[in-house]
């Protein structure tokens, strides 16, 4: 099912910008946005976090920031089951890419290709806390950064971090326009430096003075090469695409986006000796590639569109592979004999072919 969505968004993603007609388009991108909202509004214990986002709910506490506490603890109190809960979360995440595609992108299929295998299958499936930060990110704080409302951005950062504390992070974007490329590129080395010393300190140094409290994180050093080498290849190429294609810095509304990515490859940088932090801490920031590969798509002429296009089919093939292998090794205890081609997506139609406990078993668990 996974990987004919795949099929599905690259086919469409090449056939885009062949069309002419603006409706057809129009059509073809909103045919396969409802499916994607709907596959991701209507499953049934997908991902690698769906359990334990469900235990959360019902009561039984693992580390969440307040502000999601209180949602869903609220929702569950007047009764609303955990699918409901996810219905909602889903729809709010899908209306804030489909506002920020609407307005920001130039190929929309496009956008929506990029958007699949990490921040739909990883944080829209899995890590929903991020996902509701890096949804409202691109649907609306983009869009606010352009147009200087910093008031704006100011609330929403203290409002999302009650729902993951990276919201934090997000705190230069309120003067992002000031800070120069030059400084930015300073702090990239810094933070890359940081990276290789805390790599060579062992993590017993971490886990037993407590630093972060993210013993959970740091007691084992796990770099993911893979992970590492995508970060640094698009940044890499929207580092050369920006530099040639944007011909005024000091006015282009692209050059706070791209400030504000970098900013975000540095703090992946810092912690790159942990893959799981390193990808949380650049998350936000890194989505904005859904919206700059394609303006820059735009700006190049028809050889380098070609050729831009081959690497990112090429990049949302490899990592749709890589995230769906992940629900199979991290979700063993969903499916056992399945593989990237036959992971099965199920829908709170099918919960019966789920073998996890069903609610009931829940109500003598909850912690009230």
């Amino acid at each position: 099912m996974y990987v004919g969505i795949l099929v599905v968004l690259i086919v469409c993603a090449i056939v885009e910008e062949h069309l002419i007609d603006e409706k057809v388009k129009k059509y073809l991108f909103t045919s396969v946005f409802l499916i994607l909202t709907f596959m991701l509004a209507l499953r049934y214990g997908q991902g690698t976090d769906y359990e334990g986002y469900r235990q959360n709910y019902y009561g039984i506490d693992h580390h969440s920031e307040v502000g999601y506490r209180i949602l869903a603890h609220t929702l569950r109190d007047i009764g609303i089951p955990f699918e409901i809960f996810i219905f909602i979360i889903a729809v709010f995440q899908m209306f804030c890419i489909y506002r920020a595609i609407m307005i920001h992108s130039p190929y929309k299929c496009m956008s929506l290709a990029i958007l699949y295998p990490t921040i739909y299958l990883t944080y829209f499936y899995s890590a929903i806390r991020q996902g509701i930060l890096i949804a409202f990110f691109l649907g609306f704080m983009v869009g606010w950064l352009q147009e200087a409302q910093y008031k704006k951005l100011f609330f929403a950062i203290l409002v999302l971090s009650l729902f993951h504390w990276t919201a934090l992070l997000l705190i230069p974007m309120l003067f992002i326009h000031k800070i120069s490329h030059r400084t930015l590129y300073f702090l990239l080395g810094v933070a890359i430096v940081a990276g290789i010393l805390l790599y060579m300190i062992p993590s017993e140094f971490f886990v037993s003075f407590g630093i972060f409290n993210l013993t959970y994180y740091t007691q084992n050093k796990a770099v993911s090469y893979l992970g590492c080498a995508e970060r640094i290849f698009f940044f890499a190429l929207i580092t050369v695409l920006y530099y040639k294609l944007v011909p005024d810095k000091d006015t282009s509304d692209i050059t706070a986006w791209y400030k504000l990515y970098l900013y975000g490859f540095a703090l992946s940088m810092a912690a790159v000796a942990w893959g799981t932090i390193s990808s949380r801490l650049g998350a936000v920031p890194k989505s904005l590639e859904v919206l700059l590969l394609p303006y820059f798509m735009k700006e190049c002429d028809d050889r380098k569109r070609k050729i831009l296009k081959l690497s990112i089919l090429f990049y949302i093939i490899i990592m749709t592979c890589k995230n769906i292998n992940s629900y199979i090794v991290q979700g063993m205890q969903y499916y056992y004999d399945c593989n990237i081609f036959t992971y099965p997506y199920i829908s709170v139609f099918q919960r019966d072919f789920f073998a996890i406990q069903p609610f009931e078993e829940f109500k003598n668990m909850i912690l009230y």
